[in-house]
């Protein structure tokens, strides 16, 4: 944890959001539990859709229950992320 914090100094706005996020959650991938390397890519923090509008909130406000952290793969295979990639649009409700 004091490693963290020492990292979070050096970073600003939304940089800093995101990693507050991401040590909230353990550096854990919320949907199959991968820890988060320091060798590898960091863990992606994802809005949690509100209905058909997503959100940006958490760049100013922490909602701990707007958004998520997932590894990178959990996060493209989503079905709005993987759709998206394909041209399709999909309405989600909720994850």
């Amino acid at each position: 944890m004091l490693s963290s914090m020492k990292q979070l100094k050096d970073l600003t706005g939304r940089d800093y959001k995101r990693e507050i996020i991401r040590i909230y959650f353990n550096h854990t991938c919320q949907k199959c539990g991968k820890v988060w390397d320091k060798k590898s890519r960091r863990l992606d923090v994802h809005h949690i859709n509100q209905g058909n509008k997503m959100t940006n909130k958490y760049d100013k406000d922490v909602d701990y229950n707007k958004v998520t952290l997932l590894c990178h793969k959990c996060h493209l295979n989503l079905p709005e992320h993987r759709n998206a990639m394909t041209g399709e649009r999909v309405s989600i409700h909720s994850h």
